[in-house]
């Protein structure tokens, strides 16, 4: 049995973000089709919150403690049971009700609606209003909603020709919607890149050929994933325009390896114009195995992901938790699909890859799914350990004397500040985004990283790692999109920990002179982590998303 459910960072905040504690927050996850019911989930600071449909009494099939004494409902609603719920408080009195990203009720309009399995999701200050499709009903609440897109003449000077635009896909996905049977599959990795666990899926899936299922794969026009693609005759999209607007909303499923918002709402800014009649569930694919604490940022509270495909029994169980609040069936092990083009080609080569992960607090604004230059970026201590170590006399000189090349990689949210390196020897490399990462994994010997997640694409192949971590402390007290969770580095890790600049140079001199022979410890703990080591991964994905669809 699983324990209650502590509160995450997201659900600490949520009584600010919607602006009033005393109201019940609703977060309406999503119609399941197991038991033909609609899951509706919230919250209230008050503990004994009564629900009532139609007037009755509904006794909630889950209530849990969170953090500052507020108490956590979830409630089932048959489909075929249409009306109106409230929550009340003890003294009889409504509750106001507050809407999060999950429910997809925005409050923007008196006429904001939601679809969802036949059924009109009207919001209301103190009830949750349940009505039978009628086209009627729709016609005219999408009438009075375009009316109310209008009413504010500051949103329309920035945004006029968008919001016509959201409004006629709006009455296009209305009538797609209705009438076309066959399924939209949308896929995405980083918009500035591919080749990670949703392109290498998308391209199994769509080598299926399933007449029913239409996969298309998003991403910026200008990359090399974009050509490649469209050159192989696969559907590519590109990220942010129209149509890509227009393909989400009509989408059944969508497969992002990355939860930003930007991937799941192709115009973050006039979502709340559309959100109501997005039917699409998240598959998540993700972009490494999980290991820090992301729970307010992948966690199904934050982002309601209906599939998370875990990678491995240790994730699995790590996202099972109190935090994430996903089930087991949410959560199948299937591991990666980028894993599958995973080769170890570094027989004869003489290359040690240096791939340091992000840091949020150096980052330069995002645009267009990347981020621009940082002027603060050159002034930290990141880059000052990173520039020393590349032209560190001892590493230059073990590098040069065994014919050694060390490649910088520096994380894609750092792409701009990459000019702010220099090195001063030739078996020293600033590589330049995008990245070839299939190639850096297979040429590679080893990698010198600090947090980042790919030292499981080397720990994979069985090669060695070490961990620069010279800024632990500071790392997960300011990094934004992540906190320290149960993986240990030292206890867990597949390699050398150091925690200071001359620890880094000594360990990395080690590799560098071909004297570095692996623990025993490592090589037992890659054997047992790693639930799958085949290269069927993209298959078991695949088989998962059906049984989930089908069941």
């Amino acid at each position: 049995m699983r324990r209650a459910r502590s509160m995450s960072t997201r659900q600490q905040n949520t009584g600010k973000r919607n602006g009033d504690n005393g109201s019940f927050v609703v977060e309406l996850l999503n119609y399941d089709p197991r038991k033909d019911e609609f899951v509706i989930d919230g919250c209230s600071n008050e503990a004994n919150v009564k629900i009532t449909f139609n007037n009755n009494e509904v006794a909630p099939s889950k209530t849990w403690k969170i953090q500052d004494g507020k108490t956590r409902l979830r409630v089932h609603i048959a489909t075929h049971s249409i009306g109106v719920l409230k929550m009340c408080l003890p003294n009889g009195d409504s509750m106001p009700l507050s809407y999060t990203d999950t429910s997809r009720l925005t409050g923007v309009s008196r006429y904001d609606y939601r679809l969802l399995h036949g059924v009109i999701f009207i919001p209301a200050q103190a009830s949750l209003i349940l009505r039978k499709f009628s086209l009627t009903r729709v016609c005219w609440r999408e009438f009075r909603f375009f009316l109310d897109s209008f009413s504010n003449r500051m949103d329309i000077r920035r945004n006029a020709i968008k919001t016509v635009i959201v409004e006629a896909l709006r009455i296009a996905t209305l009538v797609r919607v209705r009438f076309n049977k066959k399924e939209i599959w949308i896929f995405s990795d980083r918009a500035v890149s591919g080749a990670d666990n949703s392109e290498v899926l998308f391209r199994y899936v769509a080598n299926q050929r399933t007449e029913n299922i239409q996969p298309y794969f998003v991403v910026n026009k200008d990359t090399k994933a974009y050509a490649t693609l469209r050159r192989q005759g696969y559907r590519v999209i590109k990220f942010r325009s129209v149509k890509h607007l227009y393909m989400t909303m009509v989408a059944s499923v969508i497969f992002p390896s990355h939860l930003d918002v930007m991937y799941l709402y192709p115009w973050p800014g006039l979502r709340q114009k559309y959100a109501g009649l997005l039917q699409y569930i998240i598959i998540h694919t993700q972009h490494g195995i999980v290991i820090n604490d992301m729970a307010r940022y992948i966690g199904k509270y934050e982002k309601n992901a209906q599939l998370f495909l875990s990678i491995c029994n240790w994730e699995q169980q790590y996202l099972h938790s109190d935090d994430y609040g996903y089930s087991l069936e949410e959560l199948p092990v299937t591991g990666a699909p980028r894993y599958d083009a995973l080769e170890d080609t570094s027989g004869g080569s003489r290359v040690i890859a240096l791939h340091p992960t992000w840091r949020s607090w150096l980052a330069g604004r995002e645009h267009e799914g990347h981020r621009q230059y940082s002027r603060s970026f050159k002034e930290s201590d990141y880059f000052n350990f990173y520039q020393r170590l590349i032209n560190d006399p001892r590493i230059v000189a073990a590098l040069e004397k065994h014919d050694y090349t060390l490649k910088l990689y520096l994380h894609p949210n750092h792409r701009e500040n990459v000019t702010d390196f220099s090195v001063r020897s030739n078996n020293v490399e600033i590589m330049k985004f995008p990245y070839d990462y299939n190639l850096m994994f297979s040429e590679s010997k080893a990698l010198v990283t600090d947090y980042s997640n790919t030292l499981f694409d080397f720990a994979y192949l069985k090669k060695p790692v070490l961990h620069a971590q010279f800024d632990r402390d500071e790392f997960f007290i300011k990094q934004t999109t992540l906190g320290e969770g149960h993986f240990d580095y030292v206890k867990d890790g597949f390699g050398p920990v150091c925690h200071s600049y001359e620890e880094t140079v000594e360990q990395l001199l080690v590799l560098i002179d071909d004297t570095y022979v692996p623990a025993k410890k490592y090589s037992q703990r890659i054997e047992s982590f790693f639930t799958y080591s085949d290269q069927n991964n993209a298959q078991r994905s695949y088989d998962a998303v059906l049984h989930f669809l089908n069941r």
